[in-house]
């Protein structure tokens, strides 16, 4: 319909200025009537699209705006209405608690550390005490004390070589104490109870193996072993004795 009209017109203004203008001259005014007609054209069409552009951009902001709004509003309620703020307090709580019984159990597992030590000190020096009350020995002294004080070694003794807390001097000692105490017992012709040799025997044994289980050095296994042999052959001697009794 808008193109009819616009044919219209051209035919209206052709007859109108045909009067007075040649070909050429009507064919140029044709021209220019229609550019202009399109640039007046362009500029509507460019302005509207402007103020439509304008319009979205508006409409944007004011979304956004609304949308931020809704979302602080509702990030609000689910705090009030879920109690975040009193759970990440009490997380936090339950955090520091967390770290502070980590740092009571670190200075529990150095006060543990420590008290093994000083019962694995404590436990080495009975031992050499407990020797040196076995080898204090004479023909008088009554075999039950004896038996008594073979009980206590291999109980302190077993305690150390189980954890692994026997110390390398705390043995050397034990072995030269043991050697000597044989030498003692066979030279003073003491008899001893047979439970009591059955321990005897079985500490002899323990001290073996814990010989072959620790780090003693060669120089101080040479010299070890040569005392356990020693310790062998008192057991036997003294165990010929027991049973000829």
């Amino acid at each position: 319909m808008k193109k009819q009209l616009f044919i219209v017109s051209l035919e209206v203004l052709f007859r109108k200025e045909k009067k007075y203008m040649n070909d050429k001259d009507l064919i140029q005014h044709l021209l220019d009537t229609i550019s202009q007609q399109h640039n007046d054209l362009m500029v509507v069409v460019g302005t509207f699209i402007a103020i439509i552009s304008l319009g979205l951009v508006i409409l944007g902001y004011l979304q956004i705006r609304f949308s931020n709004k809704q979302i602080e509003k509702m990030k609000s309620e689910f705090k009030d209405d879920f109690k975040i703020d009193d759970i990440n307090k009490a997380n936090s709580e339950v955090k520091e608690n967390i770290s502070q019984l980590k740092e009571s159990l670190k200075e529990n597992k150095k006060i543990e550390l420590s008290l093994k030590n000083q019962i694995s000190i404590s436990m080495n020096t009975n031992l050499g005490m407990a020797g040196k009350l076995l080898v204090n020995i004479n023909k008088d002294t009554d075999p039950v004390l004896i038996g008594n004080n073979v009980s206590s070694i291999k109980i302190i003794f077993e305690e150390l070589s189980d954890n692994g807390n026997i110390t390398s001097h705390s043995f050397r000692i034990l072995v030269l104490d043991m050697s000597k105490f044989l030498f003692e017992l066979n030279e003073y012709n003491i008899v001893l109870d047979g439970g009591i040799v059955f321990l005897l025997d079985f500490l002899i044994k323990e001290m073996k193996q814990e010989m072959n289980n620790t780090d003693m050095g060669e120089s101080n296994k040479s010299s070890l072993e040569y005392y356990l042999n020693l310790i062998a052959k008192g057991f036997e001697d003294m165990n010929k004795r027991t049973y000829k009794a």
